[in-house]
This record gives structure tokens, sequence and C-alpha cells, in this order.
């Protein structure tokens, strides 16, 4: 934290350098050289692109489901597979978490890439895939009755998973807002993350507790499918600007 503290920068132009678009020369760059927001003060920015952005709104609360879903799968998983599923040991269920994270790596650089190159910069198309493959993974591990099939299961949950963790509350978040509020807007959507990692553990044990762990799955669910809604009105959206 102290290196990070000492050697950070914020933008090209506070060593002196000139902005990215102007020193590639991107057609966008006298644009963004000459913008309004040149003549606003950081409050004025902060409130136009952050506090007013309806587009950032949306990210923020689809970020709780993302969140739910995450630390669902995370903190409830392990006794999920000890309790909910038959002939699975502590020892087991220990093994089969541990391809959540490592294939979840995989599963965030895919997306990224595939945003990028596949949807020529374009993440709502990601984040709807992503979230439809949770909703699928997270019903194929309720039925699945092969003990062997849970580590591609719950490693798949991770990949989609993570995916839309990076690009909803960081990337659409910074993309949608103003490069000069672009830690704001992070922190902004990740504020409403840690508020769905807060759902996630009531509200599972909660449903735990009412409806055993069929009722937690369907949580999980509910929330991935109540994500996708959102993401789909974005993606609407972005399709109605592009036209």
């Amino acid at each position: 934290a102290a290196w990070l503290y000492e050697r950070l920068r914020d933008r090209p132009q506070s060593l002196g350098l000139p902005d990215i678009e102007v020193y590639n020369n991107e057609p966008s760059a006298k644009k963004a050289a000459k913008g309004e927001e040149d003549n606003m003060t950081y409050v004025q920015i902060f409130k136009k692109y952050i506090l007013c952005n309806k587009t950032i709104w949306m990210l923020a609360i689809a970020y709780i489901f993302v969140y739910i879903i995450r630390f669902g799968a995370e903190d409830w998983m392990i006794m999920y597979l000890t309790k909910a599923k038959a002939n699975i040991s502590l020892a087991d269920a220990t093994n089969m978490i541990a391809s959540l994270p490592l294939v979840g790596i995989c599963g965030t650089v895919a997306a990224g890439f595939i945003s990028d190159k596949v949807f020529k910069g374009k993440r709502a198309p990601v984040n709807l895939i992503y979230l439809i493959g949770v909703v699928v993974m997270l019903l194929l591990l309720k039925f699945n009755t092969i003990n062997a099939l849970n580590y591609v299961i719950i490693g798949l949950l991770g990949a989609f998973t993570y995916g839309p963790q990076m690009m909803i509350g960081g990337l659409c978040a910074v993309e949608s807002s103003s490069k000069k509020v672009a830690s704001a807007a992070t922190g902004f959507t990740g504020t409403f993350g840690y508020i769905g990692a807060v759902f996630s553990a009531t509200g599972t044990g909660f449903m735990v507790d009412k409806f055993g762990w069929n009722g937690a799955v369907a949580f999980w669910v509910a929330s991935a499918i109540i994500c996708i809604t959102i993401c789909t009105i974005l993606f609407l959206e972005e399709r109605k600007k592009a036209a």
C-alpha cells in the first residue's frame, strides 16, 4: 500500500505527458481535449457522471446481485455440497470449491478478450452470455448426481460469475462515466457490491432456514435473473444509442 501510494499516478497529465487519445492521434482526441469537462469542477463532474447518471445506478444495482451470486457460491458452496448432495465428504467439497476461483480467473480474462475482439468493445452482450451461464450452471449443480462433474460445474460457475463482476462494477462503470471520476465510479459500484455481499450472507441463510438448500439455489438463480433483466435493459439502450 505504501509503495502504491508513493508510485501510483492518476493520469498522464499529472506527469506532464499528453492525454492518451492525443498521443495516439485518435479521432476523439480533439473532442476530448476541448470537452465541457475542462470547465467543470470535480464536484460538478461527479454529480453529472455518477450521482445523476442513470446507467451508473443501474450498474450499481446489478452489481448487488452479482455479489449475491459470488459470495453465495464462495461462502456457502462447501456446506451445500456436504449437506444437500449425497456422498460428498468435507475433503471432496473443499477440493471442488478450489476450482471456482481458479477457473474464475480464466473467465475474467476471457470476458475482456471476447468483449474487445468479438463484440468490438461492447460489454453488455458478454454480461448477458455470462449471466445466462450462471443460471445454467446453478441448475446443473442442483440436478447433477455425478460427483466428478461437480468440479467442472463449479469451475464454470466461477468463470461465469467472475466475468460480470469485473465487467459490471469495473469496466462498464468506468466507460459509462468520465475518466476524471473513473476511480469514484468503480468505488460507487463497489459499495453496492458489498451491500450485495451482506444480502448474500443473510439472504442465503434465511432461505436455507425457511426452504432448505433448494431455497438457497432459488435465491441465487433469482439474483442472476434480476441481473440479466437489468443488463438486457442496458443492452437495448446501448443498441438504441448506436442506431
